[in-house]
């Protein structure tokens, strides 16, 4: 309600969890305290250490999710709409050439970069300019490779999901051999 209460819907407000933490660590401070609470306490600051720790990424997800909207929106609706021009103007598959067929294959790449982008990092443009660094094209590949082993992973977790643990630790394995591969071909 209006005097920082509940309006009548339950008694006193929740704490949030660093006040939880800052009053558990001026508890544990304290001389005297029972051998067993204290214990007991550490255990309590341990749980709220890993859950403060979740809620600052999911806070960080959502603020990358509404910072870069806008942008990743616009080039997903470039890429779309280069993709549709190519298709649009070469519209036999088997008549296309090989430099326009690479061509719609980097960009169903570049699509899938931005809609599957990670959630915590910063978004980098896919989109190519002018004034860019070696830094920033390797920080692309970089992400691409994240994205990538992602994929390979969600893809091993549906499988085991469908076909039992059998699969699943064989989707694991060929998970972790493909990381392996595109480790090693990344390397120069």
């Amino acid at each position: 309600g209006r005097f920082g209460g509940r309006g009548g819907r339950g008694g006193p407000k929740k704490k949030s969890t660093k006040n939880q933490m800052r009053s558990i660590q001026r508890l544990l401070q304290r001389e005297g305290l029972p051998e067993k609470l204290r214990v007991e306490k550490m255990r309590e600051l341990e749980q709220l250490t890993g859950v403060a720790a979740e809620n600052k990424q999911a806070e960080r997800e959502r603020t990358m999710a509404v910072r870069y909207h806008k942008v990743k929106f616009f080039e997903r609706v470039k890429l779309t709409r280069a993709m549709e021009k190519l298709e649009r103007d070469h519209p036999d598959e088997s008549a296309r050439s090989d430099a326009v067929t690479a061509e719609l294959r980097q960009l169903k790449d570049d699509l899938h970069y931005v809609m599957h982008f990670p959630k915590g990092f910063k978004y980098v443009s896919i989109l190519k300019q002018e004034g860019d660094t070696e830094y920033l094209k390797q920080k692309r590949e970089k992400l691409r490779q994240i994205i990538k082993e992602r994929m390979v992973e969600d893809a091993a977790l549906a499988e085991a999901n469908e076909g039992g643990e059998a699969a699943a630790a064989a989707a694991a394995k060929e998970a972790a051999e493909a990381a392996a591969a595109a480790t090693v071909d990344a390397e120069p």
